[in-house]
């Protein structure tokens, strides 16, 4: 009975062990499995420049060269060249997928920085519609091509639009004042004075009438009287046209627009 029980729990541990190391070959197996495909997952990813840059990648600096040779996984990768040092304005960002197929070239060409300066500065440079930044500007060439529209805005100036064959050279624009805006704002002001010096006009025309039939119902009116009846009565017989001229002028700024 004893030497059964024996060999009973000896089966039963030679058993437990086998599980164990079953179990651990499963788990190494899993993990190498894991291991080749991550490696699998990972590209060449080279990335060749006409001349030296600092590259970043994701914000991440990753040195500077004029040719890099890096190992990525599929994905997304924000990529930024600084190709000099002492320009912050010579910079390119590009934004750009690693392919999952094959192993990728990418190739940057060195950015052809042209001035564009406009009088008075601070206007607006407008590359199809998107706002790039404010004059002085430096705009890279490469982003250019012959159907692109590029214009320069200001406020209170007229739109200059700039073909992009004309940007061999740095360029000054003098930008033009919109003398239909300038005219608006005249005319604004006119009619603001014309309403006002109506109301002006119509309130003294009133008050001298208001005057002249004061003395002329009076109970017994004198000599005296009659004059300032009609003296009153001059007076607001003359503002009461001009205040018509000025409505008159009003009505044809309103109707000029």
């Amino acid at each position: 009975m004893v030497k059964a029980e024996k060999f009973l729990g000896f089966r039963i541990s030679r058993m437990i062990e086998r599980i164990n190391h079953n179990i651990s070959i499963i788990i190494v197996i899993l993990f190498c499995m894991s291991c080749i495909g991550f490696a699998e997952e990972v590209k060449n990813v080279r990335i060749n420049l006409e001349s030296k840059a600092v590259l970043y990648l994701d914000s991440c600096i990753i040195g500077e060269d004029s040719v890099f040779e890096l190992r990525l996984a599929p994905n997304k990768y924000k990529i930024d060249l600084i190709f000099s040092a002492n320009n912050s304005w010579n910079r390119i960002s590009i934004d750009t997928t690693v392919g999952i197929v094959s192993d990728t070239v990418l190739v940057f060409p060195t950015p052809t920085m042209t001035l564009i300066y406009s009088k008075p500065s601070d206007a607006s440079v407008y590359l199809n519609s998107q706002l790039f930044g404010l004059t002085p500007y430096y705009l890279n060439m490469n982003l250019l091509n012959d159907r692109d529209s590029l214009f320069i805005k200001k406020e209170n100036y007229l739109t200059k639009y700039i073909s992009p064959n004309e940007l061999q050279t740095n360029l000054i624009y003098d930008l033009e004042l919109d003398k239909s805006l300038n005219n608006n704002f005249i005319n604004k002001n006119i009619k603001y004075i014309l309403l006002g010096s109506a109301v002006v006009f119509g309130s003294l025309s009133a008050y001298f009438k208001q005057e002249a039939n004061k003395y002329f119902y009076s109970e017994e009116p004198s000599e005296h009287d009659s004059r300032l009846v009609k003296k009153y009565d001059n007076y607001s017989a003359i503002f009461s046209g001009m205040l018509q001229v000025n409505f008159g002028v009003l009505v044809y700024l309103l109707l000029s627009e």
